[in-house]
């Protein structure tokens, strides 16, 4: 003889109606054990989700416990804005920082998003040469060149750690500075160049940069600076996505300084049909209950779906019967039936319209 399968809410319904006592007894130990459950596979997620104190700050052993770092960084107010609230990009920082050994924090205020891509500032791929281990020492500096003339720059030098040689980077000069417009201001706002109020510490920054991405670009794993990132993208005047980046201090300023553009007042209401007019000037003597049934109001077609939404929401505000409430019923599936429907307020017409014909036909 078989039995048919009864479900735990079937079971529970029976016995609430037989002896609500021990039904309420078993709804509670049910709830129990759903919790204790529930608490359960938290504990698993979280043990899964492998972080540990290490010598560069936080780890993560696996990748639940990388995306649990990227969700606590997410949230944290120390970090730059860009990085806020975006779990997936925290923790890929934090991959990063785990492949340089340093710490996650750092690795946050040093790695800038330029037109779309990651870019390191001067400092922070300085400071990874100098901890890879691949020189003895601190970089080095030469300048060479009469000062102002196009042949003064500056050249990067250090120390092999494996074959104890000198290693010169390229040398970074005027005649390249002004060849690449280095040293024009950036952006529409014209904000002037730090080659012109800085020049020395920009040699530095550039001299030492050219020389690791020579000689050695494993250090930075191939990534390019944020001023290689400037140089590389179009503009800030062309049009394009890069041209709307707000990534770089002159960006910022661009859009600080931009005026505003003039807003288009929303296109009035179209006025009322001629049909329309002349009962709105019935006699007030007569009593409402005999206007006859309305026309299907005309409805002029607007593109702004906010324009239809407020149309109809006023016209079914003043619907008298439901031959009215049908046409706007019908209008409102002719806008928005064919399923691109994203307004919560255009389904509250269409359901209201509903209930208010429903409403009008239940009272005939």
């Amino acid at each position: 003889m078989s039995t048919a399968a009864i479900t735990f809410e079937d079971f529970t319904r029976q016995l609430a109606a037989a002896d609500p006592a021990n039904a309420l007894e078993v709804a509670i130990k049910a709830t129990e054990v759903a919790q204790a459950e529930t608490s359960l596979v938290k504990e698993e997620a979280k043990l899964l989700a492998s972080v540990k104190m290490g010598q560069h700050g936080l780890e993560a052993d696996n990748l639940a416990g990388l995306y649990r770092l990227g969700q606590m960084y997410a949230r944290s107010l120390q970090i730059p804005e860009e990085y806020r609230n975006r779990p997936d990009d925290c923790a890929i920082i934090v991959q990063l920082a785990q492949q340089w050994k340093v710490n996650p924090f750092m690795a946050f205020q040093h790695v800038y998003i330029v037109h779309g891509k990651p870019g390191i500032d001067a400092q922070m791929g300085i400071s990874l040469l100098h901890a890879s281990g691949k020189i003895d020492g601190t970089v080095q500096y030469e300048f060479s060149g009469e000062p102002n003339a196009a042949d003064y720059g500056c050249t990067a030098i250090v120390q092999d750690a494996a074959t104890g040689k000198l290693v010169r980077g390229p040398k970074v000069d005027w005649a390249i500075v002004k060849a690449e417009k280095w040293d024009q201001p950036k952006g529409k706002a014209r904000i002037p160049s730090k080659w012109t109020t800085m020049p020395d510490l920009m040699f530095h920054y550039r001299s030492a940069l050219w020389l690791i991405r020579t000689r050695y670009p494993e250090v930075i794993m191939g990534m390019q600076s944020v001023d290689e990132l400037h140089d590389a993208a179009p503009e800030t005047n062309s049009s394009g996505p890069a041209a709307k980046s707000a990534d770089s201090l002159a960006d910022l300023t661009d859009k600080l300084n931009a005026k505003p553009e003039p807003v288009e007042d929303p296109p009035e209401a179209p006025p009322e049909s001629p049909e329309s007019k002349p009962r709105a000037k019935r006699s007030p003597n007569k009593p409402k209950e005999a206007e006859p049934v309305e026309d299907p109001p005309e409805v002029d077609l607007v593109h702004e779906s906010k324009l239809h939404r407020d149309r109809l929401w006023q016209a079914l505000s003043k619907a008298k019967s439901p031959a009215y409430v049908e046409a706007i019923r019908k209008e409102a599936n002719d806008l928005w039936g064919s399923g691109d429907l994203h307004d919560e307020d255009c389904q509250a017409v269409m359901k209201s319209c509903i209930e208010t014909g429903e409403a009008m036909k239940a009272k005939t």
